[in-house]
């Protein structure tokens, strides 16, 4: 969590919070130049953040129509909240984006420039390597320091390097991140290669499958590699319904319990290597009947111990990730962040629920009757809880002075849909990676049970 000055932390808790107290600034800069707009131009803000994904969109009023004669793509992004408190103007920055979209409206009765935002695991999601890479049986790279060289672009094979071509990033392991006594000792060696147009993102993913630990974006810029708390009764914040400056307040909230999919994890060799080592992890839910769901992975593992703690870390990220439950705040919690651990304690329901976050929404919007400003936290992989959870800030009845804006919500909720569905299932990478097969494909073993055919030439 970022940490928060105590008069912070009692100001976003407070019954009331006025208008003219709250600071909203987006920061654009490019090379020498800069744009700085607050809240007289800022009509509504929609920031989104999530496992290995942040984005925003930002609605700026362009009545002076100064921003209709500027192009603002490539323009880095720093947005800050805060408030206004006792100690006086605080604000909190956030993770950098980027704007990769502009859109200049024109109404009858208003101008107006929206600005679409990604962060950096976004960015790297559209980075495709250049080239191939292979590692040897005999390399001696780390998770650790494959994940540097995928941040920073110097990852090689000792003759190609695939992502030399793109920004570098600066990633930092926190204290405690060796913990798990994988990260900085497992040695994917040929286990891992990267094939031409793979993207920086996923290869990201594929590495920290091999440790306990996760990673996030930290409002300083950087790469954040640590191990999450993920239980206990230590939390980074927590939420109720007992109102007062010692607490933050919560409107509403959604638990949902469900399988952990998949829950039987299993790391082993290769067939084909000298070695045979292998180990497991289960989740409490496959032991229920008919609920097993496997997984098993080839790896380069140097004892069973090491194949059980590898099955282990990958079975707590989906763990994690199973985790479902949402909860709405009436205000926004300035120093939350992405896998904090935090508890939601429901006197109405007699029951707390506790997990690490895996979204966090905010959204400040002055084109409702009420201008408002309030964030919706979910637990494990998947928004869809938190953005259901938006409409029931609001527990009036549909009239025609709020149909618009729930109409706005409604598309609001399928674009998040659509977004989701494209991080899952993308078309154009499946295609690639076919492609990708086709034109450079690499087998361990290869069974040929009818015919084989040979190119002349290639002989």
């Amino acid at each position: 969590m970022i940490p928060l000055s105590s008069s912070l932390l009692r100001g976003q808790r407070a019954r009331t919070i006025p208008q003219s107290s709250l600071l909203i600034r987006t920061v654009l800069t490019y090379g020498a130049t800069e744009y700085s707009y607050t809240r007289t131009r800022i009509k509504q803000l929609s920031d989104t953040e999530q496992i290995f994904s942040r984005r925003a969109q930002v609605m700026l009023d362009d009545s002076d129509k100064v921003l209709h004669g500027l192009d603002l793509e490539g323009f880095k992004a720093i947005i800050s909240y805060g408030l206004i408190t006792k100690a006086g103007p605080e604000w909190i920055a956030t993770a950098p984006l980027w704007v990769v979209g502009q859109d200049r409206d024109s109404y009858r009765t208003r101008l107006e420039c929206n600005l679409e935002l990604e962060g950096i695991f976004d960015r790297m999601q559209k980075h495709k390597a250049r080239s191939t890479l292979t590692l040897e049986s005999s390399d001696t790279q780390t998770v650790e320091d494959l994940l540097t060289g995928l941040a920073d672009g110097t990852i090689t094979d000792g003759t190609n390097s695939p992502y030399s071509d793109y920004p570098a990033y600066t990633v930092e392991f926190d204290s405690g991140y060796d913990a798990d006594g994988l990260i900085n000792v497992f040695i994917p060696a040929d286990g891992f290669r990267i094939g031409l147009r793979e993207t920086r993102l996923s290869k990201w993913k594929e590495l920290m499958m091999y440790t306990n630990c996760v990673s996030r974006i930290g409002n300083d810029g950087v790469i954040h590699v640590f191990n999450p708390t993920t239980s206990g009764t230590t939390y980074d914040n927590y939420y109720t319904l007992v109102q007062g400056r010692d607490y933050h307040n919560f409107f509403n909230k959604r638990f949902r319990r469900r399988i952990v999919s998949p829950n039987y994890i299993t790391f082993k060799n290769h067939p084909s290597h000298d070695d045979s080592y292998t180990g497991f992890a289960k989740d409490a839910s496959a032991d229920l009947t008919d609920m097993q769901e496997y997984e098993d992975h080839y790896c380069r593992p140097v004892s069973n111990a090491q194949c059980t703690a590898l099955a282990g870390a990958l079975l707590s990220k989906y763990q994690m990730a199973a985790e479902k439950g949402a909860g709405v705040l009436p205000f926004v919690h300035f120093g939350q962040e992405i896998y904090d651990y935090v508890n939601f304690v429901d006197a109405r329901a007699g029951d707390e629920r506790a997990g690490n976050l895996g979204s966090i929404s905010k959204l400040y919007r002055t084109d409702t009757p009420q201008p408002q400003f309030n964030m919706s936290l979910g637990f494990g992989r998947i928004p869809l809880g938190v953005a259901a959870l938006q409409g029931l800030a609001a527990e009036t009845g549909l009239t025609a002075a709020n149909l618009l804006p729930l109409l706005d919500q409604a598309y609001s909720y399928i674009e998040q849909i659509i977004d989701i569905l494209a991080n899952k299932v993308d078309i154009d990478v499946m295609n690639e990676t076919l492609l990708a097969l086709y034109d450079d494909a690499y087998f361990r073993k290869l069974t040929v049970t009818d015919e084989l055919y040979i190119p002349e030439e290639a002989a």
